[in-house]
């Protein structure tokens, strides 16, 4: 991996560091309607069939 790579890859991570920090309640509304759906087995088509451990 190139030095270029792995600082836009860092500027990356600070990115959605920056956007997680700015809505955690919507991020936590989105953990539970995903654990509520994989409970009911009621999963929308873009989550992968991945059992929970």
């Amino acid at each position: 991996m190139s030095k270029m790579q792995i600082l836009e890859e860092l500027e990356d991570d600070l990115r959605w560091d920056e956007a997680f920090s700015s809505s955690p309640d919507t991020l936590a509304k989105l953990a539970a309607t995903a654990m509520a759906e994989y409970h009911t087995n009621k999963r929308s088509h873009f989550f992968l069939p991945i059992p929970l451990q």
